[in-house]
């Protein structure tokens, strides 16, 4: 059995739409998580990312602050992500929206030259982002609110992958 906070790659089973519940319970806690900080939870996010991954600390530019979880710069990139993933999450039910959304946050990624956003990292970032939600929500993360969130996940990030936008 695995640990909470991780996935096996089949735990990211993707449909070709997201079922009315999933959207519902994944907008309800988007709520909670934007109660616990959208900075705070980006911070933590990437605190995440480059603890699983240190590789991924180096391909930014403020990797070489002294103390990377105080800086500005990653305060509000994490910011930004947490953001763009509320823009998604309020977008489910608005196909346009959603597809410019999607288009717009994987065109940004595919131009990076620093390849920071590649397919292997697709999972990760998965894995982080559900590992961070469960512990910024606690006991209010419940599993029907994670499965929500691997579905949703596995549907959005597909799009972005295939470019089926």
């Amino acid at each position: 059995m695995e640990e909470q906070g991780e996935m096996a790659e089949n735990d990211f089973t993707v449909s070709e739409s997201l079922m009315e519940a999933t959207i519902c319970t994944v907008q309800k806690s988007w709520e909670d998580v934007r109660s616990c900080g959208i900075e705070k939870v980006g911070v933590e996010f990437f605190r995440n990312v480059f603890t699983a991954d240190p590789e991924v600390l180096q391909k930014f530019k403020f990797c070489k602050e002294e103390n990377i979880y105080e800086s500005s710069a990653l305060r509000a990139h994490g910011k930004i992500v947490i953001s763009a993933i509320g823009d998604v999450i309020t977008g489910l039910r608005d196909l346009s929206t959603l597809t410019s959304v999607l288009t717009k946050l994987f065109q940004f990624h595919e131009n990076l030259s620093s390849g920071i956003i590649n397919i292997r990292r697709f999972a990760l970032i998965g894995e982080q982002l559900i590992l961070t939600l469960r512990q910024q929500l606690g006991e209010k993360f419940t599993d029907e609110i994670a499965l929500a969130w691997i579905d949703t996940y596995a549907f959005i990030s597909s799009r972005m992958q295939s470019g089926r936008l």
